[in-house]
């Protein structure tokens, strides 16, 4: 009988390290991939396709998820300021016979909100829920059929990334100068206005 307590407690043991490795295996690291957005197309670039830009910042078993739109035509690849808002999520990962990630949505820029009829006619906020599974590959995982690839970029703070596509800005003159997409200036420095 104590031959049977000791194998099972081996066994145990042996799971509980391999289910650890595994969850420790993306720990701190920062994934990035284009997932496509069906429901948005803009007119006046009709050749361009919108895509959200979605990091995954992974801290042990914890994920955090933040999507933000961009737009690509071949080469050219446009950051939006507003259009299909900017996501963010968390929740918890697992790689057990499969990788899952299950995540809730906690703050969205230039995004609708979702409500749902409660029996008495009210309307209520509900929590967007995400689920996304796949595989681990070699440089990053295939969730949902989008590949994510491991950056460079560490994920050893809460999460509170910086947007990438976030726009410099200038004072130039007593006047706030945001150097954009749509309201582009040129800057001379010799002149230190705005052209």
């Amino acid at each position: 009988m104590k031959t049977y307590l000791k194998i099972a407690f081996i066994i145990v043991l042996l799971l509980q390290l391999s289910c650890t490795k595994q969850n420790s295996s993306l720990d701190g690291k920062t994934l990035v991939g284009y997932e496509l957005m069906t429901n948005y197309a803009d007119p006046a670039m009709p050749k361009y396709k919108w895509f959200y830009k979605t990091n995954l910042f992974f801290k042990k078993d914890s994920v955090y998820i933040e999507q933000s739109p961009v737009s690509i035509y071949e080469t050219d690849t446009l950051y939006s300021a507003s259009d299909g808002g900017f996501y963010k999520y968390e929740g918890t990962w697992k790689n057990r016979n499969g990788f899952i990630i299950k995540v809730i949505e906690t703050g969205c820029d230039y995004c609708p909100y979702k409500v749902k009829t409660d029996e008495k006619g009210n309307n209520i906020k509900y929590v967007t829920e995400k689920i996304y599974k796949g595989q681990e590959m070699e440089n990053g995982l295939i969730l949902n059929g989008v590949k994510f690839l491991i950056t460079n970029t560490t994920a050893n703070r809460r999460f509170k990334p910086l947007r990438s596509f976030e726009l410099p800005e200038v004072v130039v003159s007593r006047r706030k100068i945001i150097f954009g997409r749509e309201n582009s200036v040129r800057f001379d420095p010799q002149r230190r206005e705005a052209a």
